[in-house]
């Protein structure tokens, strides 16, 4: 096989993440004219419980016994254009060694045909097909020879075709879906994009203000942000695209499968779950700083060191902080006397380190649950049974020793 390394490869997200909306082009307008808008309402946001990365060439060489100690599934690049991805053949193999269910992508490229990048992305996988989805990701066009939405959905078509009753995803941003189809010129793409699954890339923190472009009227996959945690998941990258599946743990085990413990033991089934206390808000967690001397209420956050609405964080039971005064900076009360923080190491099924609030200046902000503590077995006394003949027989004496033990 002779690779065309013309072209400089591209990554998931890369343009979705800087992507501005146009503000005016045949299909925005319509779109705005005729398009169906569909948004999560505040009663139906994502659910957020499963959480997993996407990786490629990008975090060059990964641990894989690291990022199984993290999660078990990840979507791994195969290749864009006419080549494969860098990093494919070892990441493949080694996810697969480690007990991670497996997820494909491949970067559609527009100067390339489409009927050629589907048979590459094929003859890459052979017979070890992914445990997840396959997935066509369509953010960009470099205004090659075979662009827009028919020649996506062709691509898209050309993968099922080779591989009877695989059914390919499309993974694209809200605002350049819009901008590069409608559903009138688009009729029959839109009509078969709706039968597909659909993984979303959409920057922010907050699930309830999501939009879901016509065709689809829900997303499986959410990308949400590139939070700063690569070393955590064994990538040679500072961050890492990191996404959820809509559903709860219990739809995504029935959808791929039940998880194999990894390898090394698991995190704490015995934490402190920490979910906001107010629907559909989130809430912070605070960075360490020198604690308690300088609170970790002055600690630093960001848009990706929250507990996300419709998610939860994760405590040890014991690491929390109260404050047994106010605490007063610069004229400020900055802390009331029984303020509650709880130290987190995991929040919206990412790891993290850092401190969010059960109580801040009196106030609620987290509902708190203590998640697999088990009652001790009791300790039950052996009972001595002693058993005599009547008074007209000489005495016969024997003890018996029975062990009760609790159900």
């Amino acid at each position: 096989m002779i690779i065309d390394h013309t072209f400089e490869p591209a990554h998931m997200g890369q343009f979705i993440r800087t992507y501005q909306p146009t503000k005016w082009n045949a299909h925005r307008l319509i779109n705005d004219l005729f398009g169906a808008r569909h948004a999560y309402a505040p009663s139906a946001i994502i659910i957020q419980e499963k959480l997993f990365p996407d990786v490629s060439y990008w975090q060059q060489e990964i641990n894989w016994d690291v990022m199984r100690s993290k999660t078990d599934a990840a979507i791994i690049r195969a290749g864009g254009n006419v080549w494969p991805d860098a990093q494919f053949e070892n990441n493949w193999s080694r996810a697969k060694e480690v007990g991670i269910k497996r997820g494909s992508y491949w970067f559609y490229d527009d100067r390339i045909d489409p009927g050629r990048q589907a048979a590459l992305w094929v003859s890459l996988l052979g017979n070890d097909l992914p445990e997840m989805e396959f997935w066509c990701d369509w953010e960009n066009t470099y205004g090659g020879s075979f662009g827009g939405l028919r020649n996506v959905v062709a691509f898209m078509q050309s993968v099922e075709a080779l591989l009877p009753g695989v059914r390919v995803g499309l993974y694209t941003g809200y605002y350049w879906f819009r901008d590069h189809s409608n559903p009138i010129t688009n009729a029959t793409q839109y009509a078969y994009l709706k039968e597909r699954p659909l993984w979303l890339g959409w920057y922010m923190a907050d699930a309830s203000q999501v939009l879901i472009p016509a065709p689809w009227t829900q997303l499986l996959l959410w990308q949400w942000g590139t939070p700063a945690v690569g070393a955590l998941y064994g990538v040679q990258t500072e961050e890492i695209d990191m996404n959820t599946f809509n559903g709860t743990l219990a739809d995504f085990e029935n959808r791929y499968g039940v998880t194999i413990p990894p390898p090394g033991g698991t995190m704490p089934d015995h934490f402190m779950k920490l979910t906001p206390n107010v629907p559909n808000e989130y809430r912070s967690v605070r960075a360490e700083t020198n604690y308690p001397v300088s609170p970790h209420i002055l600690g630093s956050t960001s848009s990706t060191s929250r507990i996300i609405a419709g998610s939860h964080g994760k405590a040890l039971p014991n690491d929390f902080y109260v404050y047994e005064a106010d605490v007063i900076i610069s004229g400020i009360v900055r802390a009331k006397r029984g303020d509650k923080w709880w130290k987190v190491y995991e929040a919206s099924n990412a790891p993290i380190e850092g401190w969010s609030a059960e109580i801040h200046l009196g106030q609620p902000y987290l509902n708190v649950e203590e998640i697999g503590a088990t009652d001790p077995t009791p300790t039950l006394p052996d009972i001595s049974l002693l058993i005599t003949a009547g008074d007209d027989v000489q005495y016969v004496k024997q003890t018996i020793q029975m062990v009760l033990k609790p159900k």
